[in-house]
């Protein structure tokens, strides 16, 4: 379907409003994957809202050395902060999450394991359906992938181990291994091997609870970070039927007024970009797809959520559901740092 160019007024403003078969609220992980998908057809119209920028030049982006440096922990990180903490003593901490085309794949440090396979049993558990499962999805995670094989100085100076049957190597994801390592980590591999921890063969094998280095988002050949954006954007970036609006923040999803009781029909998407409020008319489904915590806030900013929260805040209740941005459970990350003279 070609876009349809329309306007209306909204706020005082004339705001142009385009019409694509979806509208995708967030251009990261998710988002742009989706995106990727769905305009392998030519006669489907896409369009990705995202709040950050296109950020894939920056060389705190590309060069994995610099992770952490520039803007990629100000700018380019929404950095939500928590409420006191009752399991952390009451501290406040802070959430990363990009802000930028490819989401927190700009930002984060590359390492790309997979969890137990125990945890992805579950999940076919819960919703009763075997398509849920690590046999299920392991096909299609090695679809996503790229993978280089570690050379000879990874294998032999890093310690690497390699199993071939857990990758793939016809995706968009390109997967390798590091070229730098330090003296300590074959000290540290070594000690925790002796004192009891096993020697993982793959750290992507479905058993990560084991020593090992782990596979990273990266480009073996020059060793800079592969995000969503290098894996899902860049290669179809000039597909004509995918539309990407950059530094645009989605206000709400605009309901179609012929909803019903129990129902409603999402017509359009509200954002935000230069100081100018535009609408996005959608002839098939919205996809959200913004992230953690930004998902239930556009959905709650839609009138969808605890209808307490919604009316404090003044919005109007749409459909009341109460789970909307409850029941998060995150996972941690811990570091070990040692100094030596």
């Amino acid at each position: 379907m070609k876009p349809i160019f329309l306007a209306i007024n909204l706020c005082s403003s004339l705001t142009a409003v385009v019409a694509y078969d979806y509208v995708i609220v967030g251009g990261g992980t998710g988002g742009l994957t989706v995106a990727g998908r769905l305009t392998e057809d030519p006669n489907v119209s896409v369009a990705v809202i995202e709040a950050g920028p296109n950020a894939e030049d920056l060389p705190e982006v590309f060069i994995p050395g610099l992770i952490g440096t520039g803007q990629s922990f100000t700018t380019l990180n929404w950095a939500y902060p928590t409420v006191p903490q009752k399991n952390l003593n009451g501290r406040a901490v802070t959430v990363n999450a990009g802000k930028a085309l490819g989401g927190s794949t700009i930002i984060n440090s590359m390492i790309f394991v997979r969890t137990i396979i125990e945890q992805y049993d579950v999940w076919g558990e819960v919703n009763n359906d075997t398509e849920w499962t690590w046999n299920a999805l392991l096909p299609y995670f090695k679809k996503s992938e790229i993978a280089t094989p570690p050379n000879p100085f990874q294998v032999q100076i890093g310690g690497v181990r390699f199993d071939p049957s857990v990758h793939g190597f016809n995706g968009n994801v390109k997967v390798g291994f590091p070229n730098f390592y330090f003296i300590q980590s074959e000290l540290w591999r070594n000690a925790s091997v002796s004192l009891g921890f096993p020697r993982s063969p793959d750290l992507a094998n479905g058993n990560p609870h084991a020593v090992g280095v782990a596979p990273n988002s990266l480009d073996a050949k020059n060793n800079t970070r592969c995000s969503a954006a290098c894996a899902y954007y860049t290669p179809v970036a000039s597909r004509p039927n995918l539309a990407v609006f950059l530094n645009a923040t989605a206000t709400r999803i605009i309901w179609a007024n012929n909803t019903k009781a129990g129902k409603i029909i999402a017509s359009g998407v509200e954002f935000l970009q230069g100081g100018q409020t535009t609408v996005i008319s959608v002839e098939r489904e919205v996809v959200l797809s913004a992230g953690t915590i930004g998902t239930p806030k556009v959905l709650e900013l839609s009138g969808v959520g605890n209808s307490t929260i919604l009316s404090a805040a003044g919005v109007k209740t749409v459909l009341a559901l109460p789970t909307v941005g409850e029941n998060l459970i995150g996972k941690y990350t811990f570091s070990s740092y040692a100094a030596y003279h």
